[in-house]
């Protein structure tokens, strides 16, 4: 119960989550993945940090208290340039792949359209 609601075991988890989302990045611009392999790990990473920020601002209530989720995963350490369009293929490719388990076949279609439109519009690569 209080690996799923405890505000500071919450917390915990982001920090780790935040922190193997900046790994998967640096392992593919190392070259130790390919872009397909990377991008399915940094989806799995997304869909546990969007459980944690849901979580997080459940537990917050609706005064909207909380959650540091969305700024924390999108902070760029010095290592990872964020400007870097591999960075920006990967993540794009990421958020794509990002499904959770409980979304409909059609909406998966849908997003992954979507998704594909953005990609190919900036001249990047498409994984499946």
């Amino acid at each position: 119960m209080a690996w799923q609601n405890w505000p500071p075991l919450l917390e915990y988890r982001e920090r780790h989550l935040t922190a193997a989302y900046n790994s998967e990045i640096r392992r593919y611009l190392k070259g130790s993945d390919s872009l397909d392999v990377a991008a399915h790990r940094l989806a799995q990473v997304i869909i546990k940090l969007g459980f944690i920020s849901d979580r997080q601002q459940w537990q917050a209530g609706p005064s909207g208290q909380g959650s540091s989720m969305t700024i924390t995963a999108m902070e760029s350490p010095p290592d990872i340039p964020r400007d870097d369009p591999r960075v920006e293929e990967l993540i794009l490719n990421a958020f794509k792949l990002a499904n959770p388990p409980d979304v409909s076949e059609a909406f998966k279609a849908h997003s992954a359209g979507m998704w594909d439109s953005i990609i190919h519009s900036r001249g990047y690569r498409s994984v499946p």
